[in-house]
C-alpha cells in the first residue's frame, strides 16, 4: 500500500476572527480516500450547497450571500451549520478550481463564537478539502479527496472530539460514493 503524501500547505485567504481561552489546544483531524469518479464530478459534488443542506433533522446548513452576491461555495459566501449543541458559522475564504477547472482546493474558515457542545469545549476554526487525480486499483482514473478540520479544544474534550471525527468522516465518504457514481449515474 502506498503511503498518502503529506497535506499540501494552506493557502492564505482572508482573515476571519477566531480565538479561544489560552488553555485550549489546537486539534487537527485529517482524512484521505480515493473515489472511483472523475475529479470534476467529485469537485461539483463538494461545491453543491445541496450536498450539505440535506441534513438529518434537527441539524441544518444554511447558506447566505457573500460580499459579492455568492450563494454557495464562492469566496466570501457565508454559511452556518446549526442544531442541538452545534452552532458553526463561517466564510468561504478560498475556492481554487485549478487551471483545468476540475477543482483543487476549498477552505471554509469558522468565525469566533462557533462551537460544538459548548463554547467551553470545542471551537472549529477551519475546514479544508483538496481533490486531485489518483489511480484506483485496476489502473482506472479516480479522485483522491483529502480533508482537514482544525479546531481549538479544551484539553479534556480532545479525546471525545477525536472519536467524533473518526466516526463522522467515514460517513462522508459513504455519502460521496452513494451520490457520485463512477459511471456518471446519480
Amino acid at each position: 500500500m502506498t503511503a498518502t503524501p503529506p497535506m499540501p500547505p494552506r493557502p492564505i485567504g482572508p482573515r476571519v476572527p477566531q480565538g479561544a481561552p489560552k488553555t485550549f489546544i489546537e486539534h487537527t483531524h485529517e482524512f484521505s480516500f480515493v473515489h472511483a469518479a472523475p475529479r470534476e464530478r467529485v469537485w461539483a459534488w463538494l461545491n453543491n450547497p445541496g450536498t450539505f443542506t440535506r441534513q438529518v433533522w434537527p441539524y441544518r446548513v444554511e447558506f447566505v450571500e457573500g460580499a459579492e452576491g455568492q450563494d454557495g461555495f464562492e469566496e466570501g459566501a457565508l454559511n452556518v451549520h446549526h442544531g442541538p449543541l452545534l452552532c458553526v458559522a463561517g466564510m468561504m475564504t478560498a475556492v481554487d478550481a485549478g487551471e483545468d477547472g476540475k477543482g483543487r482546493y476549498r477552505e471554509l474558515r469558522y468565525c469566533y463564537g462557533s462551537h460544538v457542545l459548548s463554547l467551553r469545549a470545542i471551537r472549529p476554526t477551519a475546514l479544508e478539502f483538496w481533490v486531485e487525480d489518483a489511480a484506483i486499483p485496476g489502473g482506472e482514473a479516480g479522485t483522491r479527496v483529502r480533508g482537514r478540520l482544525t479546531s481549538l479544544v479544551h484539553p479534556g474534550a480532545r479525546g471525545p472530539w477525536s472519536l467524533i471525527q473518526r466516526t463522522f468522516w467515514p460517513s462522508f465518504r459513504f455519502w460521496l460514493r452513494r451520490e457520485v457514481k463512477a459511471d456518471g449515474a446519480r
